[in-house]
């Protein structure tokens, strides 16, 4: 007769197949790495990164990770700068994954970083384009003073008339300068309005919940009783 074990299996290690010390995270979703060759390697497969990181280096969204916390491993740790909401943790090789689903591809997900970064950039030059010209108008309007002036200084005018008139082409090219500042400044952003994600509860807190905004990551936490 065969006695079969009653024994609950423990998952082991994927890598040395020891089943002690497990890291807690991963397991969670099903990844098992003992201690020891999880800090071998945390600086190559297992490196962690924040969720803004995450968004710029992989060209996410704050509610695509959100829309997939659940098959996410996440360390949550206190802010570093002492204020505002915990720090939440993922590990890169998952964020990775996430924007193969995104995107269809790695190179695919990385056209799309590069088309964003140009977008950047010829943003940027807009801007420094548009101050060179404004520059280069007010020491238009400076020399033409110098101009008005020496024309005035022919027909003897006086010192004084010329100094007034020589001042209007530089009054006229201020408020031309303050008319286009008016016209290029952005109208104010509306309120952002939270739209937050479902319930879960907190990690290791009994009755403790949180939810967080999709968009922006605002997190509110309370107890259930």
């Amino acid at each position: 007769m065969k006695v079969t074990s009653l024994t609950p299996q423990l998952p082991k290690c994927q890598h040395c197949g020891l089943d002690q010390n497990l890291d807690k995270p991963l397991a969670t979703v099903g990844v098992y790495v003992c201690f020891p060759c999880f800090m071998r390697r945390k600086e190559s497969e297992y490196r962690r990164i924040s969720q803004a990181n995450a968004c710029k280096k992989f060209g996410l969204t704050a509610a695509d990770i959100t829309s997939n916390q659940e098959g996410l491993a996440v360390l949550i740790k206190p802010n570093p700068h002492g204020y505002g909401n915990e720090m939440r943790l993922y590990f890169e090789f998952q964020m990775r994954e996430l924007a193969v689903k995104k995107y269809g591809s790695v190179d695919a997900m990385e056209v799309a970083l590069e088309a964003k970064k140009d977008k950047q950039i010829a943003a940027l030059q807009r801007d420094a384009g548009a101050k060179r010209g404004r520059k280069a108008s007010a020491e238009g309007a400076g020399e033409g003073g110098e101009g008005i002036g020496a024309l005035l200084d022919s027909m003897g005018v006086s010192q004084e008339d010329k100094k007034r008139k020589a001042k209007a082409p530089k009054k006229g090219a201020k408020k031309a300068r303050k008319a286009d500042d008016k016209r290029s400044a952005a109208p104010p952003a509306p309120l952002h309005e939270h739209k937050y994600g479902p319930d879960l509860p907190v990690e290791g807190q009994e009755n403790h919940f949180y939810k967080e905004c999709v968009e922006c990551g605002h997190r509110v936490e309370w107890d259930e009783i």
